[in-house]
C-alpha cells in the first residue's frame, strides 16, 4: 500500500506542476488583481462577537511573555464594567456548553452569516449553513450577541479603539499584499480562475482582529467572499497560510480534479485514524487541502525567508498526527514540497 500510494503522489505532483496556458487576453496582472480582490479591514460583527467570547470565558493567549494584545486588555476591562452580571452569566453558560465543539471558527461562521449589530438577523448565508449540526447548534448566538451589544454599547467601546485598528490595518496592507503576491507566483497562478477567491468567490477580506491571541489565524468562506481573520502580530506581516487555500482550493475540492485526487485515498487511509486528522480533517478532499497549503507555504518561504521556513518544516515535522511528514526522502515529501500548479486539468 505505502508504495501505491507514493506512486498516486507523484502522478498528482507530475500534474500540479505542469504550467496551464492562459486562454487568450486572460494575462493576470497580479497586482491589479490583488489590489480589486483583497482587502483589510475591520468588521464591527467579529469584534463584537469576540467582545463577547472574551467576557464569556475565551481567553487563549500564544504570546505568554507579553500577555494579551492591549486592546484586547481595554476591551476586556471595558465589557467587564458595562456587563450585567444576569447576562454575564448566561454568556459564559453558553460558552461552556458549547466549549467541547465550537472553536472561535464556528463562532465568526455563524455570526458572519448574519446582519451584524445591533440587530444580528440571520441573513441568506444562514441557509447555506444552518443544515450542519455545528453550526446549527450555535443558532441562539444573535440573540445573545444582540442582547449583549446593547447593554455594554459596543459601538463606544469599540470607537475607543477605532484607530489601534485603523494602524493595524494600514500596517499589514502591504505586508499581506507582498506575502499574497510571493505565494500566488511562486504557485505560477496564470488566471485569476484558478482561485477559490475568483469566479463565484468574488472577494478575499483580511480581518484584523485585535481580540484574539497573538499569531492566529482562521477562514472561511461566505457567498462570494473568502475571510481571513487575523490575530495581532508582534511585528507587522502576514501569514499567507489562510489565503493559500484560495490557490489550493480548487485541486482539492473541484469535481474536475476527482480522479486525481482518488488516487491519493491509499495514503489517506493510512493516516486517517490518527488523532489530529479524524479531529480536524475528515475528508480526504480536507486533507489534502491542507497538505497543499503547508507545501506551498514551505516551498516558497525557502526562497524568501529561509529560517522562517525552517521553523515551519520543523513545527511540520513534529506534527506527524496531521501530516505524513515522518516520510523523510520519499515521493510523500517531495510532492509536499513540490513547486504547484493548480490549473485544472483539461
Amino acid at each position: 500500500m505505502r508504495l501505491r500510494a507514493f506512486a498516486c503522489i507523484a502522478t498528482l505532483a507530475a500534474a500540479l506542476v505542469a504550467t496551464p496556458t492562459p486562454k487568450a487576453g486572460e494575462a493576470l496582472d497580479l497586482d491589479a488583481f490583488i489590489a480589486e480582490r483583497l482587502v483589510v479591514r475591520d468588521s464591527p460583527t467579529i469584534f463584537t462577537l469576540f467582545a463577547f467570547l472574551n467576557a464569556a470565558g475565551y481567553g487563549e493567549e500564544n504570546d505568554l511573555a507579553a500577555g494579551m494584545h492591549p486592546v484586547r486588555q481595554q476591551v476586556r476591562a471595558a465589557v467587564d464594567d458595562a456587563l450585567p452580571a444576569a447576562l454575564r452569566e448566561r454568556a459564559a453558560a453558553f460558552y461552556r456548553t458549547h466549549a467541547a465543539q465550537a472553536t472561535p471558527w464556528t463562532y465568526a461562521v455563524v455570526a458572519m452569516s448574519t446582519s451584524g449589530p445591533p440587530a444580528f438577523t440571520f441573513g441568506p448565508e444562514w441557509q447555506e449553513i444552518s443544515h450542519e449540526g455545528e453550526f446549527a447548534a450555535l443558532a441562539e448566538l444573535p440573540d445573545l450577541l444582540r442582547e449583549f451589544c446593547a447593554a455594554v454599547h459596543v459601538d463606544r467601546i469599540r470607537a475607543g479603539v477605532r484607530d489601534a485598528y485603523g494602524r493595524t490595518a494600514a500596517d499589514h496592507l502591504s505586508a499581506v499584499r507582498r506575502e499574497v503576491g510571493r505565494a500566488m507566483r511562486y504557485a505560477r497562478i496564470a488566471s485569476p480562475q484558478e482561485l477559490a477567491g475568483s469566479g463565484e468567490l468574488k472577494h478575499a477580506v483580511i480581518v484584523p482582529n485585535l481580540l484574539e491571541s497573538h499569531e492566529r489565524a482562521f477562514s472561511f468562506v461566505l457567498a462570494d467572499t473568502f475571510f481571513s481573520v487575523e490575530g495581532p502580530q508582534s511585528k507587522p506581516g502576514y501569514n499567507p497560510h489562510e489565503f493559500i487555500h484560495a490557490i489550493t482550493n480548487p485541486p482539492s475540492y473541484d469535481a474536475r480534479w476527482a480522479a486525481l485526487r482518488a488516487r491519493l485515498q491509499p495514503l489517506y487511509d493510512a493516516v486517517r485514524a490518527r488523532p489530529e486528522i479524524a479531529a480536524n480533517h475528515a475528508t480526504l478532499d480536507g486533507w489534502l487541502d491542507e497538505c497543499l497549503v503547508q507545501a506551498v507555504e514551505l516551498a516558497y518561504l525557502k526562497d524568501g525567508d529561509p529560517q522562517r521556513a525552517a521553523r515551519l518544516a520543523a513545527a511540520a515535522s513534529a506534527d506527524a498526527g496531521r501530516f505524513d511528514w515522518s516520510v523523510r526522502g520519499s515521493a510523500v515529501a517531495g510532492f509536499l514540497r513540490a513547486r504547484l500548479c493548480v490549473g485544472a486539468p483539461r
